[in-house]
């Protein structure tokens, strides 16, 4: 009954999707953009570095979020006992490293499922997981204004690519959030379907990669354009996910991976530019929208806090296209920028991003 369930399940997608061929199992439906062939940085054979962000099993591509839960589509079809393999196993030509011991969560309507496996083998010491997970819209940036959008990435195991590479970087853009649902401009197939998306910035968890309009082999399935609404594929969000998910919300108390403990990893990368005037150096700083606040540090103290002495608060000039500037409201000798620093907090007071900085007059 479980088996005619599913398989009705999946009858009935492919009816809605309108596309359907035969496809592996657990396989969705899914474009890849004519950008994605002229332009490498946007698709590629994932590096020795990049392939460690994927699993694969049975069709599917997989998230490992700590060495002892992993995380995909529901409708790859997970089960106790099914194999997998690491991305550093794909890379080497290794055998399956990873057995599942237990499907923890299943979610038909989200379409992820959570799962503890064990390693068959040494984990290797290569292997990554993501520090945060976005638990609100509000961590990301998405824009349907062409070249706007945080960039996001996912890994995976394509069916075009199938014999070709051992596994797929793909990149691109958020471009709006629609209920439970992200909709991105990155090239997925099918296999890519459970692999997990992430933000480069900062490799945060922020959704899965389900489903859109076309399948492989199908008629314009490679030259769609990266601004079209209508072939903009889509996950599950990984907030709508961590808001019904007790293994989430262990795992990732606040956003944050417990498995790193302490271990500091910055949510934004601060941006400087500095501009040369005839009273000095105008210092202008950009963030992502995780910054609520910039301090600028003296050398002697850093990183800082907004109470340390010496410590200068800089000034919020505005925000758009998922960043915040900062700037300093008086101009900087070129020895008050010797070894300084730059950190960032969120609202809640927290270090979210650190810099230092050495400018050194010219001569």
């Amino acid at each position: 009954m479980q088996a005619l369930t599913r398989i009705a399940w999946l009858f009935a997608i492919c009816t809605a999707l309108a596309s359907c061929r035969p496809l592996q199992q657990g396989s969705y439906l899914k474009d890849i953009y004519s950008a994605d062939v002229s332009d490498s940085s946007r698709r590629h054979e994932a590096t020795a570095v990049e392939i460690n962000w994927t699993t694969r099993s049975s069709g599917c591509s997989g998230l490992l979020l700590s060495p002892t839960l992993v995380i995909t589509a529901h409708h790859c079809a997970l089960k106790a006992g099914s194999k997998m393999q690491s991305g550093w196993a794909v890379l080497t030509s290794s055998p399956v490293d990873l057995v599942v011991d237990e499907v923890i969560e299943d979610n038909a309507i989200l379409d992820y499922a959570i799962a503890s496996v064990r390693w068959t083998s040494p984990m290797s010491s290569a292997q990554t997981f993501p520090p945060y997970l976005a638990t609100s819209a509000e961590s990301v940036f998405a824009s349907q204004v062409k070249n706007q959008g945080e960039h996001i990435f996912t890994v995976g195991f394509p069916d075009d690519k199938a014999k070709v590479w051992k596994s797929t970087y793909a990149e691109g853009q958020i471009k709006y959030f629609l209920n439970h649902k992200m909709y991105f401009n990155v090239g997925v197939i099918n296999g890519n379907s459970g692999g997990g998306v992430l933000l480069k910035e900062n490799f945060m968890f922020i959704g899965l990669a389900i489903g859109g309009t076309k399948a492989y082999a199908d008629a314009g399935w490679d030259n769609n354009s990266v601004d079209d609404s209508k072939s903009w594929n889509y996950g599950t969000t990984s907030w709508a996910i961590y808001s019904v998910s007790p293994t989430l919300q262990k795992q990732f108390p606040n956003g944050k991976n417990i498995y790193f403990n302490e271990t500091f990893f910055p949510k934004s990368r601060i941006f400087v530019s500095i501009l040369s005037g005839s009273s000095g150096s105008e210092l202008k700083v950009a963030t992502n929208l995780e910054s609520e606040s910039v301090v600028l540090c003296p050398k002697v103290i850093y990183p800082c806090q907004k109470s340390s002495a010496g410590a200068e608060l800089l000034t919020l000039e505005n925000e758009g296209s998922g960043r915040r500037f900062y700037s300093r409201s008086k101009a900087l000798a070129a020895s008050d920028l010797q070894n300084v620093g730059l950190v960032a907090f969120d609202k809640a007071g927290k270090i979210v991003g650190q810099r230092r900085l050495s400018v050194e007059a010219s001569k």
